[in-house]
């Protein structure tokens, strides 16, 4: 959230992308425009609040008011649309962010009458006819939003119909194929299920895996393809779900093709509609699925089994992980020994990857017994913010209370070590046993 706030404020496009700066001068003023002309409701009601306690500082009345509560909350709620409404107008393409400055219409009209009253408490013809003089306005000011109100239904009505009618092609034409939704700018019920586990802190992420197990997403952010918020590498996804993929979800902007395309997704389009578009992936001129994942460099796997002459790491082959007593034969998958976590952030296996360079592409992966959303797999470098990935997500269980976890990464063209650290780490409250972790080098 931090970062994305950031880009907000340093961006001139809609939810900060576009040019680096404050605002575009010619577009902010245009949306300041677009906000009042289709919101004429309250445009009137902040142009006559204003009147009203001009009115009020202008005349002799302001020292003599019974009570100044009324003005007070009425120039409140005027400054805090006017600011709602400025920032709303750095980015504004659609009325929802402005529920909060339209919601509080009705609370502005409630103390503006009660500074009518003050203003004209001498006036009895004035305050007998005010309660329905301003009925008559409500509704003029209600049908001067009809045309709007309507657009909104007509267009909820066609994506509605638009998405029943994706999903019925689908379920015909291509049952054999995975889905993969389209991540983050799609409408469909995957997407939102998705925003709001996203906005609860993977609070649900478990019970959405168990209820929704094809929720299989690709990231445009991180050109991958992930069950929920886990990571799954191309090789996984072909050899688990097979290699007839489609791509559904918004319809992309040809900007948003080319990005797809740069990640590594050749595609073909086979529907491009309002708010709907279906895409084939083309795995075999796709980059991401063509000997990267095929042809490894090299591989090493290790569940402790076997431990160096001093006790301090665990051995395989060539390669060393760290051992802090962490060997455990109380509860394994494979083999004669597990790796055990106790509780209260403890770590293991740690290894040092040498001779790293921009480029390289890793899997990391490993079987987790317990610990649901609070034992992770890391890969780190030695120079802080260069990079830092963790996962405590699962996208695959082998029925026997195993989870399997695993990262998929490629070395960022920043990266100024040669060398990368790799992990388990216990973050949580419940002992966790992990077993069969692999280091897998792709490219």
């Amino acid at each position: 959230m931090a970062k994305w706030f950031l880009g907000l404020s340093t961006h001139t496009g809609t939810y900060g992308q576009g040019e680096t700066g404050i605002i575009d001068p010619a577009r902010y003023v245009g949306d300041l425009g677009s906000i009042f002309s289709h919101n004429i409701a309250l445009l009137i009601s902040m142009a006559l609040g204003t009147i009203l306690i001009t009115a009020f500082f202008v005349s002799s009345r302001i020292h003599r008011i019974s009570s100044p509560l009324p003005l007070k909350f009425m120039s409140s709620i005027l400054l805090v649309q006017i600011l709602g409404i400025l920032i709303v107008a750095k980015h504004y393409h659609a009325n929802h962010y402005l529920i909060p400055e339209i919601s509080l219409i009705g609370i502005l009209w409630i103390f503006g009458l009660l500074l009518v009253k003050e203003l004209f408490q001498k006036s009895i013809r004035i305050l007998k006819f005010l309660i329905p003089g301003v009925f008559v306005l409500f509704l003029l000011l209600g049908f001067t939003n009809s045309s709007y109100l309507q657009d909104a239904n007509n267009g909820y009505s066609i994506t509605n119909e638009e998405y029943s009618m994706i999903k019925k092609r689908i379920h015909l034409e291509f049952p054999e194929y995975i889905k993969a939704y389209y991540y983050p700018t799609s409408i469909n019920p995957y997407s939102a299920l998705r925003w709001g586990d996203v906005y609860s802190h993977l609070l649900y992420n478990n019970q959405l895996c168990e209820i929704y197990p094809e929720g299989i997403f690709y990231d445009i952010r991180s050109n991958s393809f992930q069950l929920w918020e886990a990571t799954i590498s191309t090789d996984d996804l072909v050899k688990d779900y097979g290699s007839k993929i489609l791509l559904i979800g918004g319809p992309m902007s040809i900007d948003e093709k080319k990005l797809v395309e740069k990640g590594g997704l050749a595609l073909h389009e086979i529907y491009f509609g309002r708010t709907q578009a279906i895409y084939e992936v083309d795995t075999a001129q796709s980059l991401i699925f063509k000997g990267i994942y095929t042809n490894p460099l090299w591989s090493i796997s290790c569940g402790g089994e076997s431990v160096s002459a001093d006790g301090k790491w665990f051995v395989a082959g060539s390669f060393k992980f760290e051992n802090n007593s962490n060997q455990s034969s109380e509860v394994i998958r494979s083999g004669k020994y597990s790796i055990k976590l106790p509780s209260s952030n403890t770590f293991a296996m740690g290894i040092q990857l040498d001779s790293i360079h921009p480029g390289q592409h890793y899997n990391v992966s490993t079987w987790r017994k317990g610990g649901k959303g609070r034992a992770f797999v890391v890969a780190a470098s030695e120079k802080q913010g260069e990079l830092y990935i963790q996962n405590c997500e699962f996208y695959k269980t082998d029925g026997k209370g195993w989870d399997k976890i695993s990262l998929d990464f490629s070395i960022p063209s920043n990266y100024s070590t040669n060398k990368l650290k790799v992990y388990l780490w216990n973050n949580g409250n419940d002992v966790v046993y992990f077993d069969d972790f692999t280091i897998t080098r792709f490219k």
